[in-house]
């Protein structure tokens, strides 16, 4: 167990949590994919009011992604970082697929997980 805490710069992972889940607001949001998404997602509408469930897992995934980013970071191992990132943008993008979004939304989707990679590679680096 020591391997997933000891030495993990856990300021950066929480910072690089925050960013990645704050920057959803803004990539899903009107001023970039919001309408690209929506329209390719089977018309799905944003919610009237945010849905608890759905947020809280999109922020315990995020915080498991950032922190997998601080192993690797304290490892030296940013190399991994990327393919790991890699791996989960391509397997967002194929679940897009596979639930048959537009090529488009499904994109959306998995550079998602590429920009939420890349901001807590940026928090690593900071803190």
């Amino acid at each position: 167990m020591n391997e997933l805490a000891m030495g993990v710069n856990f300021p950066a992972v929480l910072l690089g949590t925050v960013l990645a889940f704050l920057a959803g607001w803004l990539w899903y949001g009107p001023l970039l994919f919001r309408r690209v998404w929506s329209e390719g997602s089977h018309g799905i509408a944003p919610p009237g009011r945010i849905p608890a469930g759905p947020m809280a897992a999109q922020l315990t995934g995020t915080f498991l992604m950032a922190w997998i980013i601080g192993i690797t970071a304290r490892s030296d191992a940013l190399a991994i970082a990327f393919l790991v990132i890699l791996a989960i943008a391509v397997l967002i993008f194929a679940g897009g697929l596979m639930s048959q979004k537009s090529g488009k939304a499904a994109l959306v989707d998995g550079g998602y997980a590429v920009v939420m990679g890349a901001l807590m590679i940026v928090a690593q680096g900071v803190l």
